[in-house]
């Protein structure tokens, strides 16, 4: 079987604000994760569906377009929704803006490694927190594979429709992103968002909801606030509680 050297991941960044006052590293937490997780799932799952349903209306020619132009609108506002930025990359690309960045190479590579060990599965992804700037910012990779609607304009020669393969040659002379078979790793998602305080809010609000579901009624957290600093503690490392009593 011809192997595919390229793939594709999802990546997503968050740039996290932690305070100047604050300098220490944050916590890539679970919390964090699953809800990049649920991201990658709930856009991959969004943009399958609407070509999908363009192929069974209007052909897979019309698809193509869907693919190039209705996806990329659709990648924008889904990242404008969840206050992150998308952008979709490959070894193999098809548009030449989608060729990965050096952090994205090496993603990517180690993927291919895991793929060439028989490792790679659908649950395999990639956390990484750096510092820019005085930000921190979680990056998430995960790889996409080819599924069979791809095929129609993504798979060999055979699979592709003269009709497609002259849209194709129109609208991307320079397309490497054919000659994929089933389940082979395909392009990039890449991702980056700023975290505000009312996206850090809302992450924590759905945590202590979730959490709540567990506790009884007399156990459930009933309100949280945000500091940028540590609580005020006494030598025995207390919290002084009558300096926070009144914070609303």
């Amino acid at each position: 079987m011809k192997i595919i050297t390229s793939l594709s991941v999802l990546l997503i960044s968050f740039f996290v604000c932690i305070g100047c006052t604050d300098k220490s590293k944050p916590q890539l937490t679970d919390n964090i994760k699953s809800g990049l997780r649920q991201d990658a799932k709930e856009f991959m799952g969004s943009l399958k569906e609407i070509l999908v349903k363009e192929m069974q209306t209007n052909g897979v020619a019309a698809a193509v377009s869907v693919c190039s132009d209705t996806a990329q609108l659709l990648t924008v506002n889904y990242g404008l929704s969840k206050g992150i930025y998308i952008k979709r990359v490959s070894f193999m690309n098809r548009n030449p803006n989608n060729m990965p960045d050096g952090f994205e190479t090496e993603v990517l590579k180690s993927f291919e490694l895991l793929n060439s060990q028989g490792k790679l599965t659908d649950t395999t992804d990639f956390f990484e927190l750096i510092e820019e700037d005085g930000v921190y910012n979680v990056r998430y990779m995960k790889p996409i594979l080819t599924q069979a609607p791809c095929l129609s304009c993504h798979g060999t020669s055979n699979q592709i429709s003269d009709n497609v393969k002259t849209i194709l040659q129109n609208k991307y002379q320079d397309d490497k992103a054919t000659g994929y078979q089933l389940d082979d790793l395909r392009g990039a998602e890449k991702n980056k968002v700023k975290i505000t305080p009312e996206l850090i809010n809302e992450i924590i609000a759905e945590a202590v909801k979730e959490t709540n579901k567990e506790l009884s009624a007399f156990k459930q957290i009933r309100k949280f606030h945000l500091r940028e600093s540590e609580f005020e503690k006494t030598t025995t490392q207390k919290i002084k509680r009558y300096l926070v009593r009144n914070v609303s």
